[in-house]
């Protein structure tokens, strides 16, 4: 007799699966995660978060397109292969998780570097939500058969420059430097790179430390606990949610004008 598989866990808000980007975002604010699902009419898109959309297409238009068919033969003949915007999925502890990889490289099926990037003014180091979305990205492709003891997680990060007036624009060529350079991290299992117009922080894959993280990231979307409030009144007065009267756990009152700012 075959024993049936149990079914996926329920999540809050009636999602089918959770992203990594998500979780990533809630490890910054719990509750603004929360509200983003909640209340997505809401959102406030920045220049900033423009120009970082701008330079993520950029990127991904200098790319050649590969059926999945010619990457799997590709991967089975031990190429080495560098891959932009590469989904993945997987059922990791009943929870349904996606993602799309900012730039992986392989060896074959041996995953030795995936990275993330971030066009944003905070360049000096790695944050906590970094971390969390890179580790994530270790998982699933664990989940999906990728070797990843060698892998080497970086976030590159291309802080934003003023344009002509008031436009601000990213220069996505700084993260193709970025990866080139980030290889003199390998020798040491990771580090801190700084250098004119970007930053790589880059660590060693833990799948231990990863999943530990994952079951704490997930506590929230599967009713196992309220959603965490902001931990610093810093993060709640250019929030869009409390400018707009949505959030009953703010810390600090909105920064003025900020609800108008569409």
């Amino acid at each position: 007799m075959i024993a049936a598989m149990p079914a996926p866990v329920t999540l809050r808000h009636d999602l089918d699966r959770l992203r990594v980007s998500l979780l990533a975002e809630a490890s910054y604010c719990e509750q603004k995660a929360a509200l983003s699902v909640a209340h997505p009419e809401a959102e406030v898109e920045s220049a900033e978060m423009r120009a970082g959309t701008a330079a993520h297409s950029a990127l991904e238009a200098e790319t050649e397109k590969v059926d999945a068919a010619e990457l799997e033969r590709r991967i089975a003949a031990g190429e080495e292969l560098s891959l932009r915007e590469f989904p993945l999925a997987a059922e990791i502890g009943g929870v349904r998780l996606r993602g799309q990889l900012d730039h992986l490289e392989l060896l074959g099926a041996r995953a030795l570097w995936v990275y993330d990037f971030k066009f944003s003014r905070y360049a000096s180091r790695l944050f906590p939500n970094h971390r969390l979305q890179l580790s994530l990205y270790g998982l699933l492709l664990a989940a999906n058969d990728f070797e990843v003891a060698d892998l080497l997680c970086a976030v590159v990060i291309v802080p934003p420059r003023r344009g002509r007036g008031s436009l601000i624009e990213t220069d996505p060529a700084l993260a193709n430097a970025a990866i080139a350079a980030s290889q003199e991290l390998r020798g040491a299992g990771g580090g801190s790179l700084i250098a004119p117009g970007f930053a790589v922080h880059a660590f060693a894959f833990d799948a231990l430390a990863a999943r530990r993280q994952f079951q704490d990231a997930v506590g929230y979307w599967t009713g196992r606990r309220e959603a965490r409030p902001a931990d610093s009144p810093a993060k709640c007065r250019p929030c869009a949610y409390n400018a707009q009267g949505l959030c009953p756990v703010a810390l600090a009152p909105p920064e003025y004008g900020l609800a108008q700012e569409r």
